[in-house]
């Protein structure tokens, strides 16, 4: 039998190999069981974000409503009677006017908001038949504090069977529930003969 020098060496490292290649088949599996924990473990996280996206409201929900009403309200009456509750919101029927007089329509108007009003108070005339701004001579109001006399719009033409005319106004009554009572007058041209119906509003209001 014939030896080689080194012989010894040599079978040993061979031996050494041998058992590094044991080691690697049994630490394979062990990385791959650690990826696999690795996974599951980001699975189940992915798993309680989802769940917990589904939460919409950590609380429950509460209501309500508001009705908002017009802050100024106005009122008519056919006659002087002085007292707000002799006024009325539906339409009444004025006493025969002859050319040359004037019309007079009684007026109430109140503030229900508890803040100062100021707005532009619109007096439409309108007739069946047809109306003119030359129907009309002047328009003008009397009463405690009301319309200091800006006539803004002398005569606007709505349509062929109504015409508007704009009076500027600070509203005196700044407090809830107060009012004023006043007139407005109308001066129709003597020479025409119609039946006309008046409109009173409140525009463009604004709380100050």
């Amino acid at each position: 039998m014939v030896k080689f020098m080194g012989g010894d060496k040599m079978e040993q490292d061979i031996k050494e190999v041998g058992k590094l290649d044991e080691m690697v088949e049994d630490t394979q599996p062990v990385h791959s069981k650690r990826k696999i924990a690795v996974v599951l473990l980001a699975v189940v996280v992915l798993s309680v974000c989802a769940t917990a996206g589904v939460i919409y409201y950590l609380s429950n929900t509460v209501n309500a409503s508001v009705e908002v009403g017009a802050p100024m309200l106005f009122k008519i009456s056919a006659t002087d009677c002085g007292n707000p509750d002799c006024y009325t919101t539906d339409a009444v029927v004025l006493e025969p006017s002859y050319g040359g007089e004037l019309v007079r329509v009684y007026m109430y108007t109140e503030n229900r908001a508890s803040e100062i009003v100021d707005g532009i108070v619109k007096i439409s005339i309108s007739n069946d038949d047809g109306v003119n701004c030359s129907d009309i001579i002047a328009i003008d109001s009397m009463g405690a504090n009301i319309f200091p006399g800006e006539l803004i719009e002398t005569c606007e033409v709505i349509s062929a069977n109504e015409i508007n005319f704009s009076y500027a106004k600070n509203w005196i009554p700044n407090g809830l529930n107060q009012g004023n009572l006043f007139q407005i007058l109308i001066d129709f041209t003597p020479t025409v003969y119609k039946t006309f119906d008046i409109s009173v509003h409140a525009d463009s209001i604004e709380i100050i």
